[in-house]
Protein backbone atom coordinates (compact mmCIF):
# COMPACT_ATOMS: atom_id res chain seq x y z
CA UNK A 1 0.00 0.00 0.00
CA UNK A 2 2.69 2.31 -0.80
CA UNK A 3 2.43 3.29 -4.68
CA UNK A 4 0.68 6.23 -3.87
CA UNK A 5 -0.10 7.96 -7.40
CA UNK A 6 -2.83 10.89 -8.56
CA UNK A 7 -5.49 8.64 -10.05
CA UNK A 8 -8.82 10.41 -12.17
CA UNK A 9 -10.89 10.37 -9.21
CA UNK A 10 -14.97 11.03 -8.43
CA UNK A 11 -16.48 13.34 -5.76
CA UNK A 12 -19.51 12.96 -4.12
CA UNK A 13 -21.35 14.89 -0.59
CA UNK A 14 -22.44 14.35 2.38
CA UNK A 15 -25.47 11.78 2.78
CA UNK A 16 -25.02 11.40 -0.77
CA UNK A 17 -24.95 7.43 -2.32
CA UNK A 18 -22.28 6.57 -5.25
CA UNK A 19 -22.97 3.46 -6.79
CA UNK A 20 -20.49 1.66 -9.22
CA UNK A 21 -21.82 -0.47 -11.54
CA UNK A 22 -19.07 -2.64 -11.51
CA UNK A 23 -18.80 -2.84 -7.83
CA UNK A 24 -20.53 -5.09 -5.17
CA UNK A 25 -20.64 -2.53 -2.93
CA UNK A 26 -21.92 1.71 -2.92
CA UNK A 27 -20.77 4.12 -0.49
CA UNK A 28 -22.36 6.45 1.82
CA UNK A 29 -21.51 9.34 4.40
CA UNK A 30 -23.86 9.96 6.68
CA UNK A 31 -23.32 10.56 10.65
CA UNK A 32 -24.17 8.53 13.95
CA UNK A 33 -23.80 9.39 17.47
CA UNK A 34 -20.56 7.79 18.39
CA UNK A 35 -21.08 5.27 21.41
CA UNK A 36 -17.79 3.29 23.16
CA UNK A 37 -18.39 -0.24 23.03
CA UNK A 38 -19.61 -2.17 27.15
CA UNK A 39 -18.95 -5.38 27.62
CA UNK A 40 -16.17 -5.82 25.09
CA UNK A 41 -13.48 -7.97 24.91
CA UNK A 42 -9.86 -6.17 25.41
CA UNK A 43 -7.28 -7.89 22.85
CA UNK A 44 -4.68 -8.06 25.51
CA UNK A 45 -1.55 -9.60 22.90
CA UNK A 46 -1.33 -6.19 20.90
CA UNK A 47 1.73 -5.45 19.58
CA UNK A 48 1.88 -2.21 17.16
CA UNK A 49 4.57 -2.86 15.92
CA UNK A 50 4.18 -6.08 14.02
CA UNK A 51 0.75 -5.57 12.70
CA UNK A 52 -0.15 -9.19 13.52
CA UNK A 53 -3.41 -11.11 13.95
CA UNK A 54 -5.76 -11.45 16.17
CA UNK A 55 -8.66 -14.11 14.96
CA UNK A 56 -12.27 -13.59 16.25
CA UNK A 57 -14.28 -16.47 17.20
CA UNK A 58 -16.89 -16.52 14.38
CA UNK A 59 -15.92 -20.40 13.63
CA UNK A 60 -19.67 -21.99 11.70
CA UNK A 61 -20.89 -18.69 10.64
CA UNK A 62 -21.39 -17.39 7.41
CA UNK A 63 -20.63 -14.46 6.10
CA UNK A 64 -21.63 -12.90 2.86
CA UNK A 65 -18.99 -10.12 1.65
CA UNK A 66 -18.10 -9.30 -2.01
CA UNK A 67 -21.30 -11.76 -2.95
CA UNK A 68 -18.75 -14.84 -1.72
CA UNK A 69 -19.60 -16.86 1.17
CA UNK A 70 -17.40 -16.69 4.14
CA UNK A 71 -17.76 -20.23 6.07
CA UNK A 72 -15.22 -19.01 8.80
CA UNK A 73 -13.12 -21.85 10.55
CA UNK A 74 -9.57 -23.88 9.61
CA UNK A 75 -8.37 -21.54 6.71
CA UNK A 76 -10.71 -18.73 6.49
CA UNK A 77 -10.23 -16.43 9.48
CA UNK A 78 -12.18 -12.88 10.59
CA UNK A 79 -8.93 -11.15 12.11
CA UNK A 80 -8.29 -8.04 13.99
CA UNK A 81 -4.63 -6.16 13.06
CA UNK A 82 -3.73 -3.21 15.16
CA UNK A 83 -2.95 -0.64 12.56
CA UNK A 84 -6.97 0.02 12.18
CA UNK A 85 -8.27 -2.54 10.13
CA UNK A 86 -9.93 -6.11 9.47
CA UNK A 87 -8.80 -8.91 7.21
CA UNK A 88 -10.77 -11.81 6.03
CA UNK A 89 -8.58 -14.73 4.42
CA UNK A 90 -9.61 -17.97 2.87
CA UNK A 91 -7.01 -20.01 1.14
CA UNK A 92 -7.21 -17.78 -2.02
CA UNK A 93 -8.34 -14.48 -1.69
CA UNK A 94 -8.55 -11.61 1.12
CA UNK A 95 -10.77 -8.90 2.24
CA UNK A 96 -9.25 -5.78 4.06
CA UNK A 97 -11.18 -3.42 5.54
CA UNK A 98 -9.48 0.08 6.63
CA UNK A 99 -11.27 2.17 8.96
CA UNK A 100 -7.63 4.26 9.73
CA UNK A 101 -4.83 1.80 8.53
CA UNK A 102 -1.34 3.58 10.22
CA UNK A 103 1.11 3.38 12.33
CA UNK A 104 -0.60 3.57 15.95
CA UNK A 105 0.56 3.90 19.39
CA UNK A 106 -0.93 3.51 22.84
CA UNK A 107 -1.03 6.72 24.81
CA UNK A 108 -1.85 5.56 28.26
CA UNK A 109 -3.67 2.47 29.88
CA UNK A 110 -6.92 3.85 28.58
CA UNK A 111 -5.36 2.91 25.06
CA UNK A 112 -6.98 -0.41 23.95
CA UNK A 113 -8.57 -2.30 20.99
CA UNK A 114 -11.60 -4.51 21.65
CA UNK A 115 -14.14 -6.31 20.34
CA UNK A 116 -17.91 -7.57 20.83
CA UNK A 117 -19.95 -9.96 19.09
CA UNK A 118 -23.59 -8.78 19.01
CA UNK A 119 -27.05 -10.67 18.19
CA UNK A 120 -27.16 -14.58 17.16
CA UNK A 121 -25.78 -16.81 14.99
CA UNK A 122 -26.83 -16.11 11.66
CA UNK A 123 -27.81 -12.22 12.57
CA UNK A 124 -24.86 -11.21 14.10
CA UNK A 125 -22.90 -7.94 14.30
CA UNK A 126 -19.07 -7.43 14.97
CA UNK A 127 -18.03 -4.76 16.68
CA UNK A 128 -14.31 -3.45 16.70
CA UNK A 129 -12.99 -0.76 18.91
CA UNK A 130 -9.56 0.52 18.16
CA UNK A 131 -9.66 3.50 21.48
CA UNK A 132 -7.50 6.48 22.81
CA UNK A 133 -4.97 5.91 20.67
CA UNK A 134 -2.53 8.37 18.54
CA UNK A 135 -0.85 8.12 15.10
CA UNK A 136 2.26 7.74 15.02
CA UNK A 137 3.02 10.51 12.40
CA UNK A 138 0.62 12.56 13.80
CA UNK A 139 1.32 15.82 15.99
CA UNK A 140 2.30 15.68 19.91
CA UNK A 141 -0.66 14.18 22.33
CA UNK A 142 -2.29 13.35 19.17
CA UNK A 143 -5.70 11.05 19.71
CA UNK A 144 -8.28 9.16 17.63
CA UNK A 145 -11.38 6.55 18.67
CA UNK A 146 -12.58 4.40 15.93
CA UNK A 147 -14.71 1.47 15.19
CA UNK A 148 -15.48 -0.92 12.42
CA UNK A 149 -18.69 -3.31 11.93
CA UNK A 150 -19.56 -5.35 10.05
CA UNK A 151 -23.43 -6.63 10.07
CA UNK A 152 -23.87 -10.62 8.96
CA UNK A 153 -27.36 -10.55 7.55
CA UNK A 154 -27.34 -7.40 5.83
CA UNK A 155 -23.14 -7.86 4.77
CA UNK A 156 -23.44 -3.41 5.40
CA UNK A 157 -19.72 -2.68 6.35
CA UNK A 158 -19.52 0.79 8.60
CA UNK A 159 -16.35 2.51 9.76
CA UNK A 160 -17.41 4.99 12.88
CA UNK A 161 -15.33 7.69 13.80
CA UNK A 162 -15.72 9.05 17.37
CA UNK A 163 -13.40 11.74 19.19
CA UNK A 164 -10.41 12.80 17.47
CA UNK A 165 -7.85 15.59 18.52
CA UNK A 166 -8.47 18.98 16.19
CA UNK A 167 -4.67 18.12 15.05
CA UNK A 168 -5.92 15.16 13.01
CA UNK A 169 -8.61 16.93 10.72
CA UNK A 170 -6.33 18.31 8.71
CA UNK A 171 -2.52 18.52 7.94
CA UNK A 172 -1.88 14.63 6.43
CA UNK A 173 -0.96 14.73 2.80
CA UNK A 174 -1.94 11.97 0.91
CA UNK A 175 1.05 9.99 1.06
CA UNK A 176 1.08 9.49 5.40
CA UNK A 177 -2.31 10.30 6.25
CA UNK A 178 -4.51 7.38 7.64
CA UNK A 179 -5.98 4.65 5.11
CA UNK A 180 -9.64 4.80 4.56
CA UNK A 181 -11.56 1.92 2.90
CA UNK A 182 -12.36 -1.64 1.90
CA UNK A 183 -11.07 -4.00 -1.25
CA UNK A 184 -10.82 -7.75 -2.49
CA UNK A 185 -8.26 -9.43 -4.06
CA UNK A 186 -6.13 -12.57 -4.55
CA UNK A 187 -3.90 -13.10 -1.46
CA UNK A 188 -0.73 -12.97 -3.63
CA UNK A 189 -1.76 -9.43 -4.84
CA UNK A 190 -1.75 -10.22 -8.72
CA UNK A 191 -4.61 -8.04 -9.48
CA UNK A 192 -6.95 -6.29 -7.38
CA UNK A 193 -10.93 -7.64 -7.97
CA UNK A 194 -12.86 -4.61 -6.53
CA UNK A 195 -12.09 -1.52 -4.58
CA UNK A 196 -13.45 1.42 -2.67
CA UNK A 197 -11.24 3.93 -1.41
CA UNK A 198 -11.77 6.71 0.34
CA UNK A 199 -9.39 9.85 0.61
CA UNK A 200 -9.39 13.49 -0.10
CA UNK A 201 -9.74 15.59 2.97
CA UNK A 202 -12.69 14.45 4.91
CA UNK A 203 -14.66 17.72 4.35
CA UNK A 204 -14.41 17.02 0.20
CA UNK A 205 -14.07 13.28 0.35
CA UNK A 206 -13.36 11.72 -3.34
CA UNK A 207 -13.98 7.43 -3.55
CA UNK A 208 -11.12 6.24 -6.04
CA UNK A 209 -12.95 2.37 -6.97
CA UNK A 210 -10.06 2.09 -9.56
CA UNK A 211 -9.14 -1.55 -10.01
CA UNK A 212 -5.52 -1.17 -8.80
CA UNK A 213 -3.10 -1.33 -5.85
CA UNK A 214 -2.71 2.19 -5.51
CA UNK A 215 -4.11 4.14 -2.73
CA UNK A 216 -4.11 7.79 -1.28
CA UNK A 217 -4.20 8.34 2.19
CA UNK A 218 -6.84 10.66 3.66
CA UNK A 219 -5.71 14.32 4.77
CA UNK A 220 -7.54 14.48 7.97
CA UNK A 221 -9.47 12.10 10.18
CA UNK A 222 -12.74 12.26 9.99
CA UNK A 223 -14.19 14.15 13.28
CA UNK A 224 -16.74 12.63 15.89
CA UNK A 225 -20.40 11.05 14.36
CA UNK A 226 -19.00 10.34 11.39
CA UNK A 227 -20.04 6.88 9.12
CA UNK A 228 -18.43 5.96 6.26
CA UNK A 229 -21.01 2.79 4.96
CA UNK A 230 -20.31 0.46 2.37
CA UNK A 231 -23.60 -1.36 1.46
CA UNK A 232 -24.07 -4.45 -1.04
CA UNK A 233 -25.88 -3.48 -3.81
CA UNK A 234 -28.61 -6.18 -3.68
CA UNK A 235 -30.30 -6.39 -0.04
CA UNK A 236 -31.83 -9.38 0.74
CA UNK A 237 -34.15 -7.74 3.11
CA UNK A 238 -35.78 -6.04 0.38
CA UNK A 239 -35.97 -8.84 -2.30
CA UNK A 240 -39.26 -11.11 -2.18
CA UNK A 241 -38.01 -14.62 -2.64
CA UNK A 242 -38.36 -16.58 -5.75
CA UNK A 243 -38.90 -20.26 -5.70
CA UNK A 244 -36.58 -22.00 -7.42
CA UNK A 245 -38.87 -24.71 -8.72
CA UNK A 246 -41.08 -21.48 -10.59
CA UNK A 247 -38.00 -20.02 -12.44
CA UNK A 248 -37.34 -21.59 -15.57
CA UNK A 249 -34.11 -20.19 -17.69
CA UNK A 250 -33.37 -20.55 -21.14
CA UNK A 251 -31.55 -21.57 -23.57
CA UNK A 252 -29.09 -23.42 -21.54
CA UNK A 253 -25.99 -23.23 -23.10
CA UNK A 254 -26.87 -19.34 -24.07
CA UNK A 255 -24.65 -17.21 -26.59
CA UNK A 256 -26.24 -13.71 -26.37
CA UNK A 257 -29.37 -14.03 -23.63
CA UNK A 258 -30.58 -15.63 -20.99
CA UNK A 259 -34.07 -15.55 -20.64
CA UNK A 260 -36.29 -16.00 -17.12
CA UNK A 261 -39.55 -17.02 -17.18
CA UNK A 262 -40.57 -14.58 -14.03
CA UNK A 263 -38.61 -11.26 -13.23
CA UNK A 264 -35.67 -11.95 -11.14
CA UNK A 265 -32.96 -10.23 -8.76
CA UNK A 266 -29.50 -11.56 -8.09
CA UNK A 267 -26.13 -11.71 -10.19
CA UNK A 268 -24.19 -14.73 -12.37
CA UNK A 269 -20.96 -15.60 -10.89
CA UNK A 270 -18.21 -17.18 -12.19
CA UNK A 271 -16.15 -20.37 -11.03
CA UNK A 272 -14.01 -18.76 -8.56
CA UNK A 273 -16.77 -17.00 -6.64
CA UNK A 274 -16.71 -13.48 -8.37
CA UNK A 275 -19.75 -11.40 -9.70
CA UNK A 276 -19.32 -11.07 -13.07
CA UNK A 277 -22.23 -9.06 -13.75
CA UNK A 278 -25.69 -8.00 -11.58
CA UNK A 279 -29.38 -8.01 -12.95
CA UNK A 280 -32.44 -6.58 -11.01
CA UNK A 281 -36.06 -7.26 -11.76
CA UNK A 282 -35.21 -8.74 -15.08
CA UNK A 283 -36.60 -11.63 -17.62
CA UNK A 284 -33.32 -11.22 -19.30
CA UNK A 285 -29.60 -11.36 -19.04
CA UNK A 286 -27.26 -10.53 -21.30
CA UNK A 287 -24.26 -13.14 -21.32
CA UNK A 288 -22.68 -11.96 -24.84
CA UNK A 289 -19.70 -10.36 -23.52
CA UNK A 290 -18.68 -13.13 -20.59
CA UNK A 291 -16.05 -15.57 -21.22
CA UNK A 292 -16.97 -18.81 -22.68
CA UNK A 293 -17.58 -21.13 -19.55
CA UNK A 294 -19.42 -22.39 -16.73
CA UNK A 295 -20.98 -19.79 -14.21
CA UNK A 296 -23.52 -19.91 -11.66
CA UNK A 297 -26.80 -17.80 -11.62
CA UNK A 298 -27.35 -16.54 -7.67
CA UNK A 299 -30.92 -15.26 -7.29
CA UNK A 300 -31.37 -13.19 -3.60
CA UNK A 301 -33.37 -15.63 -2.19
CA UNK A 302 -30.39 -18.56 -2.49
CA UNK A 303 -31.67 -20.42 -4.97
CA UNK A 304 -28.77 -21.02 -7.38
CA UNK A 305 -28.10 -22.46 -11.05
CA UNK A 306 -25.42 -24.08 -13.27
CA UNK A 307 -25.77 -22.05 -16.62
CA UNK A 308 -23.12 -22.75 -19.25
CA UNK A 309 -21.82 -19.59 -21.85
CA UNK A 310 -21.02 -20.85 -25.26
Amino acid sequence: MKNLRPLILLSFWLSVTFTNAQNSYSFQETTDAYTELTGATVIKSTDFNSGGFYNLPVTNEVYKLYDVRFKFGGILTFAVQPNGNIRIDNDSSLIIIDAAFTFLDSIDNTSQISYKIEGTSGNQIVKVQWKNLKIRDGAANNFLNFQIWIHQKSGVIENRYGASSSSNQNGFPPTTGPQVGIFYSPDDFSGIYEKQWINGHHTTPILDTSKNYSFRAMEGVPPQGVVYRFTPRFSTLSILPIAKSSLKIYPNPATNVLNLSAEATGQVVDIVGKAVLSFSNQTNINVSYLPTGIYTLVLQNGATYKIIKQ
